[in-house]
């Protein structure tokens, strides 16, 4: 099992004063990730936080926010799990100062960690001097995660994607000079990278999407298809159902007997600390398959 591929599902972004920004309409698929990224540059007042809020079921949780101090602009990075059926809804950017211009990018992730979905992230700001941007988690992705870049940058030109890397999606303030520019990409390299940034400053956030838990029936290769403790607990149940109606008439009957026997070989036994299938059923398991 694997992090899906990103999923762009809105952008927004303009250059009109205001402290909250709206995207369009959109419909995700329930228990996606909902992962944004929304920028912001100040009008003469610094802004000290960026808050998601959305119209879908739950609060999200704030990867981090983080300030260009080169233009005093800035970006956050949030993300909410969606419930099972989220329907369509709008995400908000509200800021706690009057933005200039900003941008937001919304996009979906499945097959995460629903109670820790990020394993970890990194930023960084940097100022004048440089139209490249390069930052490398701290660890290399895990087998099966997904890694996530969200950059912010000062121009009005749409950033150029690293090697190895894909955009998700990118997004301008409508500024003819000016950003912040949103670009959001993935790649499952340790290194995320852009050229063509503006040299007067950027934002970038990493973040890497942790894949879900394996479930304890994964450890037995393909039966997982098949759910094998869910089926055997049907047949338990049927079993002692016609174990209590037979005992009625007799309790020696051979039928009760019989399927005691058959409840007795299909129980799973504990083995330590894990939990083994049925010998009977046991050699025809292929672990790691």
């Amino acid at each position: 099992m694997s992090v899906s591929t990103p999923a762009f599902e809105a952008s927004t972004g303009d250059k009109d004063n205001k402290t909250v920004l709206t995207t369009g309409s959109f419909s995700p698929t329930g228990g996606d990730l909902l992962i944004v990224m929304a920028s912001a540059r100040k009008v003469s007042s610094s802004i000290t936080s960026i808050t998601i809020t959305s119209t879908f079921t739950g609060t999200f949780v704030e990867v981090g926010f983080l300030t260009a101090t080169q233009t005093d602009f800035h970006l956050q990075v949030a993300h909410l799990t969606l419930g099972v059926s989220p329907g369509s809804g709008t995400v908000t950017a509200t800021f706690d100062a009057t933005s200039t211009a900003h941008s937001m990018i919304c996009f979906t992730v499945n097959g995460h960690n629903t109670t820790t979905p990020v394993k970890q992230s990194k930023s960084f700001e940097t100022g004048s001097g440089t139209s490249t941007g390069t930052l490398s988690f701290d660890a290399a992705i895990t087998a099966g995660n997904q890694g996530i870049g969200c950059i912010a940058d000062a121009g009005n030109g749409d950033p150029t994607n690293g090697t190895g890397e894909t955009e998700i999606a990118s997004q301008s303030a409508g500024s003819a000079s000016a950003g912040p520019y949103c670009d959001a990409q993935y790649s499952t390299d340790t290194d995320q990278n852009w050229t063509g940034l503006d040299d007067r400053a950027h934002i970038v956030w990493l973040i890497e999407i942790d894949v879900a838990a394996v479930e304890e029936d994964d450890a037995y290769g393909f039966w997982w298809w098949f759910k094998p403790r869910q089926m055997l607990d049907r047949i338990m149940s049927g079993i002692l159902n016609m174990e209590g109606y037979l005992s009625k008439a007799s309790r020696h009957r051979p039928e009760v007997f019989i399927l005691r026997r058959i409840r007795s070989l299909l129980t799973y036994r504990r083995r330590g600390n894990h939990l083994v299938p049925p010998l009977r059923i046991t050699p025809i398991i292929t672990k790691g398959s």
